[in-house]
């Protein structure tokens, strides 16, 4: 990633016309990232333009292998070696039964917000999964996808 970032940056500064860079996220430290894309200008460094959207934040609950055996009574296999970047099919649909059941949960919170007409159903979260790579990716939406029409 870093090394990309150079390149972006090497690339901006010799041909900045036609190189337009967007970064978004909501955790990113957006002075650092201006401060690095900056231009020169006059002899003094400019940051670059951030355009940032406000807006209502939300609430946001990260969970963690160690939360599966508290959360859902999931024992993790020992045998599985973390420092082997292999996603099993078991993974796959350990994934998918937590998505699934993160769903379920929040149906079950939502109708009774929606009830006292404090929620409405297009308000309900989001499940963001880290991949690898395009492989895993196309994997994880076929499956999903197929878990849909059922």
């Amino acid at each position: 990633m870093d090394f990309l970032l150079l390149v972006l940056r090497k690339l901006l500064h010799s041909n900045s016309c036609y190189v337009k860079i967007i970064l978004m996220s909501a955790t990113i430290n957006c002075k650092q990232f201006s401060d690095y894309f900056g231009s020169p200008i006059r002899g003094k460094m400019n940051p670059a333009f951030v355009f940032e959207v406000e807006g209502a934040p939300y609430v946001i609950e990260e969970f963690y292998r160690d939360d599966l055996e508290r959360l859902f009574q999931y024992r993790v296999n020992e045998s599985t070696n973390l420092d082997d970047p292999y996603i099993s099919v078991e993974m796959y649909n350990l994934a998918i039964s937590l998505i699934q059941s993160f769903d379920e949960l929040e149906g079950k919170g939502s109708r009774t917000a929606e009830n006292k007409g404090k929620m409405t159903s297009s308000e309900r979260g989001s499940v963001l999964v880290f991949l690898p790579g395009l492989g895993e990716i196309s994997y994880m939406q076929e499956a999903l996808a197929k878990l849909v029409h059922k």
